[in-house]
């Protein structure tokens, strides 16, 4: 009996420790939905954009990061019809990127790819690569790119990892960043935020970031579309860019 009311006053004493701990449960929820917290991305994406379809004259530029350092470099395949200019970028920290301007000779949908490889190897780490959509060359393009992909961390990330996509935008304004997935692609979209700039607010009206978490457990490549939409038209295709797992 004396054995029985001990473990009862232990049970009891666990409980309460459990309760203030937070094991039955708690309001302060470090992974509710408004945070980014609990997503642990290995793989960054800005994007900066004009169209989904630019023309052949146009530049589209590529950005990959690049441990030339440790040996490794960003190697273009030949891909008949792409004019490709390549450039290196290196921070204050030592980070290095490889910088690619992709135009086109003519209109038309291409593949670019680049492999990652190490200077003392024949095989490629990564395999990067990204449909391209040109249209007609224009008269008096701009110098300025008119698409920006610029990748941090692992472009080409294992199954399972978690990527995120950044791009610019103001809900504000009535014109909203949807997405659009397909049933038949094993790309998830784990959550979307709206992350307003510094200082703003919801009644001002100020400027941020969509935020999109994806995932994939199937290794392949999967295209992630981005409309610009109001509610009351037809949405306008805003941008695509191709996601790899391994």
């Amino acid at each position: 009996m004396k054995s029985l009311k001990l473990v009862l006053v232990f049970t009891c004493v666990l409980l309460l420790a459990c309760a203030f701990s937070g094991c039955i449960g708690s309001d302060d929820d470090d992974s509710a939905d408004n945070t980014t917290d609990k997503y642990d991305p290995v793989t960054t994406v800005n994007v900066q954009k004009r169209g989904i379809v630019l023309a052949a004259n146009e530049v589209i530029q590529i950005i990959l990061p690049e441990n030339a350092a440790g040996g490794y470099l960003w190697i273009v395949s030949d891909i008949d019809g792409l004019i490709v200019e390549e450039s290196v970028s290196a921070s204050e920290n030592g980070s290095r990127t490889k910088v690619f301007n992709v135009t086109a000779e003519r209109a038309g949908y291409y593949i670019f790819e680049a492999l990652y490889i190490h200077n003392s190897r024949d095989f490629p780490t990564y395999t990067f690569t990204q449909g391209l959509d040109y249209a007609s060359p224009i008269a008096d393009p701009p110098e300025e790119p008119g698409l920006i992909m610029d990748f941090a961390g692992i472009p080409t990330p294992k199954a399972g990892s978690i990527i995120e996509v950044r791009a610019r935008g103001n809900p504000s304004t009535g014109y909203t960043l949807d997405v659009q997935m397909t049933h038949k692609s094993h790309l998830q979209l784990l959550d979307v935020q709206f992350i307003r700039d510094e200082g703003g607010n919801e009644t001002d009206g100020s400027d941020g970031t969509y935020v999109w978490y994806l995932t994939s457990d199937v290794p392949g490549t999967y295209m992630f579309d981005v409309f610009m939409s109001t509610g009351a038209e037809d949405p306008t295709a805003l941008f695509y860019i191709d996601l790899t797992f391994t």
